[in-house]
């Protein structure tokens, strides 16, 4: 196999990888965020079967959920980085963190030229009371680009020193 065609694959299999699991790390890191705040459903006086299925439905959704809104800002991070892998061999922590929050930033962004022309919807209001959400997803795919570049690392399928 040629140099070349090494490298494209090594740069198709790190994007496949990003886009795949970048999403399942992000509802993950949401969910214990989400537990921590609310003491996992364990409080006093809480028998813990009701809490262990409530928990357990709980993390379903979120998976769910966060495949949803994941996928697209998942998909563009993997196409970027799978390139920049492909050229490069590897990608370093401020290009992973650079290219999660371009990825976040398409999310409202489509939105936004969604909800236009949409009869009785104001943009600024829509995104004034969204902004929180928009925020939170940039905050959890910085969180799951990083996790990702280090499951790669670990994975040897980019150099630990990659520029």
């Amino acid at each position: 196999m040629s140099i070349a065609r090494a490298s494209f694959a090594n740069g198709l299999r790190v994007g496949v990888f990003v886009t795949l699991v970048g999403p399942l790390i992000g509802a993950v890191v949401f969910l214990i965020g989400l537990g921590s705040l609310n003491g996992f459903g364990f409080s006093e006086g809480s028998d813990g079967s009701s809490a262990l299925g409530n928990a357990l439905q709980l993390g379903y959704s979120v998976l769910v959920f966060g495949v949803i809104f994941g996928a697209m800002p998942a998909l563009l991070s993997g196409i970027i980085v799978g390139v920049i892998t492909a050229r490069r061999g590897g990608f370093s922590n401020l290009t992973a963190i650079g290219v999660a929050l371009a990825g976040a930033l398409a999310l409202p962004v489509i939105s936004f030229f969604a909800s236009r022309g949409e009869p009785g919807t104001e943009e600024a209001a829509f995104f004034g009371s969204l902004s929180i959400f928009y925020g939170l997803i940039a905050v959890i795919s910085v969180i799951a680009a990083l996790a990702c570049r280090w499951l790669l690392m670990r994975l040897g399928w980019i150099a630990p020193t990659a520029a």
